[in-house]
């Protein structure tokens, strides 16, 4: 199981009311969903049979990414269990949003002929469409020379293998290689994928496909992205593991890997194979105009929206939407303390999550220059707010209170995602006033529409400067 990086610094906290009011919007109730404590109701996986999320209490590692339909109504994720086994102890919950369940458990789902998935097979990125069928990779037990698979099922349903080690491609004389990953399912409920492959030059051995292989996005060594740094026709070289991302309408699609030549200007982020960012060239609408020299990470939306992130040879550090400049290092800090501004003293990426919902509003995360370690990262929505922030208490027991001497800690890295009707989910580790840490935990905020928004960002800041 691949769990993200996550940030993070731990030191002496201040009084309890400090942390309650810690500069987000104090109205706002971050509500746990799931968590690893396991005195806590919350830690039951649904539908699994009593077992509890984390292979112990207070595990920080259990959830993975989360991921939602286009519409919202479904919703997808992996996570580690106390099953006792590391071959059984992974598990994938999918399902609509609040009546999900146990789709997949490792080492016991027949996946394919009574073939399982192998110990830590299944990998970070899933995806489920608005029929809740869902698509997941995994390393099946049994003969090593057809185990890498991609596999769909319907929420409730059996799983099957829509991609194989060793089967055929729609490029001639090419079958699918001992790397598979980046699956999506598409709201047609085709798979789109990436795949190494057998049979091509080492040169020509990777690609992007739709329709589990029937359709060719882009291939290593042949492709050539439009809109390259000076007029330039490198091929791709490299599209990254789990870094190709396929809208839910199966045609828009974004990549994060690397151009033949240069390895100075070789790193791009592409849209619909149209570089959008390249690597050692300035990025539009950055103030600063050097040169972009770290691309962090890209993601798309179901919906075709599409975020990148990274930094310059000064080292500033830049988020963009769209192509569109939302944050960068030194910005103050919208609805934040005063003077605060977005920091990488800390934590050298600087921003370390984004998500959108269908409607154009946006959330993103980035430490800042608050003196206190214990409260300098943030979750920001459309740059009007803090919404949520390090050291806010959160509800355990769900009883509308902030009782549980229970807080946020540190965020996890592009666990999140953003539904339409404002509800925000993202994962988080957590800790209690003593500053020990408790447990991981999904963590729901339900953000209230643009013109409460205002009003609860002032009154949250009034209450933070009576306390502090």
């Amino acid at each position: 199981m691949n769990l993200h990086g996550n940030l993070g610094v731990r030191v002496g906290v201040g009084s309890l009311a400090v942390m309650v009011l810690a500069g987000s919007a104090s109205a706002l109730l971050p509500t746990v969903k799931y968590s690893t404590i396991h005195s806590s109701a919350t830690s039951l996986v649904p539908g699994g049979g009593g077992l509890r999320f984390g292979a112990t209490s207070g595990s920080l590692t259990a959830f993975d990414r989360p991921f939602r339909s286009l519409s919202g109504n479904y919703w997808i994720f992996s996570a580690l269990t106390n099953s006792g086994a590391t071959a059984t102890d992974e598990f994938i919950v999918a399902g609509l949003m609040g009546s999900e369940s146990a789709q997949v458990q490792e080492g016991v789902t027949n996946l394919d002929a009574g073939r399982v998935a192998e110990s830590a097979s299944m990998d970070t990125k899933l995806s489920i469409n608005d029929s809740g069928l869902f698509a997941f990779t995994a390393n099946l037990s049994g003969a090593t020379t057809d185990d890498e698979v991609i596999c769909k099922a319907t929420v409730g349903g059996s799983p099957s293998v829509v991609a194989r080690e060793g089967g055929t491609t729609v490029i001639g004389g090419a079958t699918f290689g001992t790397s598979l990953d980046s699956p999506t399912a598409t709201n047609a409920g085709r798979i789109s994928l990436r795949s190494s492959l057998t049979g091509p030059p080492t040169a020509q051995n990777a690609a992007g496909f739709n329709d589990e292989g029937g359709t060719l996005v882009f291939q290593k060594g042949v492709t050539v992205p439009a809109g390259q740094a000076g007029g330039g026709t490198a091929f791709w070289e490299n599209v990254f593991a789990g870094d190709f991302h396929v809208a839910a309408n199966g045609v828009d699609w974004l990549a994060l890997g690397d151009l033949t030549g240069a390895t100075t200007s070789d790193g791009v982020v592409a849209v619909n194979n149209t570089v959008v960012v390249q690597e050692g060239n300035p990025l539009p609408g950055i103030n600063n105009g050097t040169n972009v020299t770290t691309l962090a990470e890209a993601l798309m939306m179901p919906n075709g929206t599409w975020f990148a992130r990274g930094s310059c040879a000064d080292t500033n550090d830049w988020l963009i939407m769209n192509g569109v400049d939302i944050a960068e290092t030194d910005d103050l800090v919208p609805g934040g303390l005063p003077g605060e501004t977005f920091s990488d003293s800390l934590f050298a990426a600087c921003f370390f999550t984004m998500a959108a919902d269908n409607n154009g509003n946006f959330v993103y995360g980035g430490t800042t220059s608050n003196s206190d370690p214990e409260f300098d990262a943030v979750l920001v929505y459309n740059n009007q707010m803090v919404v949520a922030r390090q050291g806010d208490a959160v509800d355990l027991d769900g009883n509308g209170l902030l009782d549980d001497d229970a807080f946020i800690d540190i965020f996890n890295n592009d666990d999140i995602f953003l539904l339409d009707d404002g509800t925000l989910l993202f994962t988080a580790e957590l800790r209690n006033s003593a500053s020990a840490s408790i447990g991981q935990a999904v963590i729901t905020i339900v953000i209230p529409t643009p013109g409460a928004v205002s009003a609860l960002a002032v009154a949250g800041l009034v209450a933070l400067r009576r306390k502090r």
